[in-house]
């Protein structure tokens, strides 16, 4: 069969025509073409959903560990010392202040680890939030945060996880 311009059209089954036009898909008006909405053009490319979750979590994971580890420096969003679990001072014999701001250059090394080697650096941030977890749930009256550092450790499981396939 052709169409007016003379291109061939192929042949379509006019049974299937009916059932579409009794059972129309959410998209579908009855009497309206019918075509697949679509919020991509035909220029755009595709996007990869694991692609972007990879990014979010590269992003997220670059700037937080980079921010904490230099507000250790400065104080101006908390007073690191008191979540530093009293056993640390015990065990190493340093002082609380010094051992937030052991833990300063640390969290900065694994933001520039995630932002350049993302692989790698998802499992330092696997240790260090592991790290970070096992030292709150351990201080008194921190469980909170225990359990959105625990969160943040499952996180960079996924990072990892994200990243093998880059």
């Amino acid at each position: 069969m052709r169409n007016r311009i003379g291109r061939r059209v192929p042949l379509q089954d006019p049974r299937q025509e009916r059932l579409a036009d009794l059972y129309p898909t959410p998209y579908q008006t009855p009497g309206f073409p019918r075509h697949e909405p679509s919020v991509r053009t035909r220029y755009s490319p595709p996007v990869d959903p694991l692609f972007v979750a990879f990014r979010i979590l590269q992003v997220m994971f670059v700037a937080m560990p980079i921010g904490a580890g230099m507000d250790k420096f400065f104080h101006l969003t908390a007073n690191w010392d008191h979540y530093v679990s009293p056993v640390v001072p015990f065990l190493t014999q340093i002082r609380v202040h010094e051992a937030s701001l052991l833990i300063a250059p640390l969290e900065i090394a694994v933001g520039l680890m995630v932002a350049f080697k993302p692989r790698i650096g998802a499992i330092a941030a696997v240790l260090l939030f592991a790290m970070l977890t096992m030292n709150l749930f351990i201080t008194p009256g921190q469980i909170h945060i225990a359990f959105l550092h625990l969160c943040l450790c499952l996180n960079a499981i996924v990072l990892f996880i994200l990243s093998r396939k880059r």
